[in-house]
C-alpha cells in the first residue's frame, strides 16, 4: 500500500507540473476569463493527463533503443519535469497550487488514496495479464521493443505506451503485486475530479463540465462494482482502463472549451488539446481510433477551412510525430504499423504476415454470444446482451 501512495503520489505532481508546462507552452494561461481550464483544479486535471500521456508516449518511443528500466523511466520523468520548471508561468502555477491546498484537502486525498490502494494491493487475476500484459511489461523492462516478438506468441505484437509507462514503475523485486500501479493512478485521478465536481455541484459553483463528470465517472463507478469482470480488469495493466477514461477526458475537454469560448473565432492551440489527447489514446489502444476520427472532426470544423496552410501544415506534424513512436514499435514487434490488422504490413524478415485470426478473435465481440435471430440488427442484438451480461466484455 505505501508504496502506491509513495507512486501515485510522484506521478500527480510530476505529471501535473509536466502538463502545467505544455499548457503554457501552447500559451493557455489561467488568467484569461475566457480560458477553458480558468479553474486550478480543471487545470490541474487536464495537466496531468497531458503529462502522462506524452510520457508514455516519450518511454514508447525510448523502448526503440532502450530497456525501460525504473533507472530509465527516472531520467525521462526528471528531464520532462526539469524542462517544465524551467518556465516562470509553469513554476508560478505551481505555486499557486501548492498555496491553495488546505490540511482539507491533503486528508481527503490519502483517505482516497489508501483506500483504493488497498483495492489494488491484492493479487492480479485477470486472464489478458497472465496470457500476454505481464510479459509484455516485463519484455520492456528488461529488453525494450524486440523485433519479431508478435512471431513468439501473436498476443505479444499489441502495441501500448500503458505497457511502456508500467515498466519502469514496476521494479523487479515488487511486479507480482505492483503490476496495476498504472491503472490505480488514473482511477485515483478519476475519483479526485468526481470528488472535486461533486462539491462545485453541491456549493452550486458548478459548470456545464462539472455535471457531465459527476455523471460520466458515477457510471463508471458503477460499472466497476457492479460488472462481474470489471474489478478484475482494473486491477492489472490493461490499456482498457485509461482508454474507457479517455473517452470521458475528450469529451470534457471539447465541452469546455465550447462552453468557455467568448468568441467564435478559432484559436488552434486550445483546440489542440483534445486531438492531442485523442491521439494519446491511440497509443495506449488502438480501438480507440473512433475517439481520434470524432476528435479530428470536430477539430476540422471547429476551424473552418480559411485557416493558414502553414499552421495547418503544423499541427498535422505534431499529430503525425505523437503518433511515430507507436507506429514504430508496432513495425518492430510485428511488421504491421497497426497490427493486429494486416493492413500496411511491411515485407520485413520477421513480418507476421497477413494472418486474421488473432485481429478476428479480438475485434468479432458480437460473435461471444453467438448467431443474432433474423429480423435483429447484429449490434443491437449484440449491446442488449452486453447490458444483460453487466457489462463483463470489453474489446
Amino acid at each position: 500500500m505505501l508504496y502506491f501512495i509513495s507512486v501515485w503520489t510522484l506521478l500527480l505532481i510530476g505529471c501535473c507540473s509536466c502538463g502545467l508546462g505544455l499548457l503554457n507552452r501552447l500559451e493557455i494561461r489561467i488568467l484569461r476569463e475566457d480560458s477553458p481550464f480558468s479553474r486550478l483544479g480543471d487545470r490541474a486535471i487536464i495537466a496531468t493527463w497531458l503529462g502522462m500521456l506524452a510520457i508514455a508516449i516519450t518511454l514508447l518511443a525510448t523502448a526503440l533503443f532502450l530497456p525501460l528500466s525504473p533507472a530509465i523511466g527516472g531520467v525521462i520523468f526528471s528531464i520532462f519535469l526539469l524542462i517544465s520548471l524551467r518556465s516562470p508561468a509553469t513554476r508560478l502555477e505551481i505555486l499557486a497550487l501548492y498555496q491553495r491546498i488546505s490540511r482539507t484537502h491533503i486528508l481527503m486525498y490519502l483517505g482516497v488514496a489508501i483506500a483504493l490502494a488497498a483495492f489494488f494491493a491484492r493479487s492480479v487475476d485477470w486472464d489478458d495479464t497472465g496470457l500476454y500484459h505481464y510479459s509484455l511489461v516485463r519484455w520492456f523492462s528488461q529488453f525494450g521493443t524486440v523485433p519479431g516478438l508478435a512471431l513468439l506468441f501473436p498476443n505479444f505484437g499489441f502495441t501500448s505506451a500503458w505497457f511502456a509507462l508500467s515498466a519502469p514503475l514496476n521494479p523487479n523485486w515488487s511486479i507480482d503485486r505492483t503490476i496495476g500501479v498504472a491503472n490505480g493512478f488514473i482511477f485515483l485521478l478519476a475519483v479526485l475530479q468526481l470528488v472535486m465536481s461533486c462539491h462545485r455541484l453541491l456549493r452550486r459553483q458548478a459548470r456545464l463540465i462539472d455535471a457531465f463528470v459527476a455523471v460520466y465517472y458515477t457510471c463508471v463507478l458503477f460499472l466497476t462494482i457492479s460488472a462481474n469482470l470489471m474489478p478484475f480488469i482494473l486491477v492489472s495493466p490493461s490499456p482498457d482502463i485509461p482508454a474507457l477514461l479517455l473517452v470521458a477526458v475528450v469529451a470534457w475537454a471539447i465541452v469546455a472549451i465550447e462552453t468557455a469560448t467568448r468568441s467564435p473565432q478559432f484559436t488552434p492551440a486550445r483546440q489542440l488539446i483534445p486531438l492531442v489527447i485523442a491521439v494519446g489514446a491511440v497509443s495506449l489502444k488502438l480501438t480507440t481510433l473512433p475517439l481520434l476520427l470524432v476528435t479530428g472532426l470536430w477539430f476540422i470544423f471547429r476551424a473552418g477551412f480559411n485557416g493558414k496552410i502553414i499552421q495547418r501544415i503544423g499541427i498535422a506534424a505534431v499529430v503525425s510525430l505523437l503518433l511515430v513512436p507507436f507506429l514504430l514499435s508496432s513495425i518492430v514487434t510485428s511488421g504491421c504499423p497497426i497490427y493486429p490488422s494486416s493492413a500496411f504490413c511491411l515485407d520485413l524478415p520477421w513480418a507476421v504476415g497477413a494472418d486474421r485470426s488473432t485481429a478476428n478473435s479480438t475485434h468479432h465481440w458480437i460473435t461471444w454470444y453467438g448467431t443474432p435471430p433474423a429480423g435483429i440488427h447484429p449490434w443491437l442484438w449484440a449491446f442488449k446482451n452486453w447490458i444483460a451480461t453487466a457489462g463483463n466484455k470489453f474489446i
